[in-house]
Formats: structure tokens, C-alpha cells, sequence
């Protein structure tokens, strides 16, 4: 709902965890290149954390991609 209501079409969801860590993430800016995509969505703004910080995932996505990063600020789920 929040892609559309932003005037985007969610076209894949990728999830992370501990055990695929940073594999959904290192292919998100593959996808995100290589199909020219225009914007992210990701749930709040922790996911990728600060754009300042040097070391962070939001970053290293900002200097490899051209997109914008939408944050939805969804509450988080408790794991399960």
C-alpha cells in the first residue's frame, strides 16, 4: 500500500536475516542497477541505517545506485 500510495508498483520484496546477510541486500543493488529501478521502499529507516555513517548499508547503497530509498516507517514485528 505504501508503494502505491507513492506512486510506485512493488515489484519484489527481499528479506534479509543473519544467515543471508548480505546477500539479499548486495542483490537488491544488482536488481536495482540493472533494471534502472527508480525507488526502494524498506520498513523503517534502521534497516539500512544512517546515510552519514560510512559503514552503513544506506551508504553503500546511495554511492552504487541511482534510486531513492522510501521509508515506510512500519512498526517491526517481534520474531518468531
Amino acid at each position: 500500500m505504501f508503494a502505491r500510495r507513492s506512486g510506485y508498483t512493488l515489484g519484489t520484496v527481499l528479506v534479509e536475516d543473519l544467515l543471508t546477510d548480505p546477500k539479499a541486500f548486495l542483490d537488491l543493488i544488482a536488481a536495482v542497477n540493472l533494471f534502472e529501478i527508480a525507488a526502494v521502499v524498506i520498513p523503517t529507516a534502521t534497516h539500512l541505517g544512517s546515510p552519514s555513517a560510512d559503514g552503513s548499508k544506506r551508504a553503500y547503497f546511495d554511492r552504487e545506485t541511482k534510486a531513492r530509498v522510501l521509508v515506510a516507517d512500519l512498526p517491526r514485528l517481534p520474531a518468531t
